[in-house]
């Protein structure tokens, strides 16, 4: 958890730091150490994260065990 804390710090110091995606308006951070892909987007001065998933798994492929 603590590794997702610190690559939340960085984005919301840094919101323009993520790689960008297909879409202009999301980007993604990456937290290198456990592999998480935290997607995220900015409306005014909010940071929205949009989703947390390891990259090791599939996440494009999405289940209805996914959301919550």
């Amino acid at each position: 958890m603590t590794a997702i804390r610190t690559t939340l710090r960085r984005v919301q110091e840094q919101p323009q730091s993520g790689r960008l995606t297909e879409r202009p308006d999301i980007r993604e951070a990456v937290e290198p150490r456990f592999g998480f892909i935290l997607p995220y987007t900015v409306r005014g001065d909010i940071l929205w994260v949009l989703r947390v998933y390891n990259a090791r798994r599939h996440p494009m492929i999405w289940t209805d065990d996914d959301a919550i």
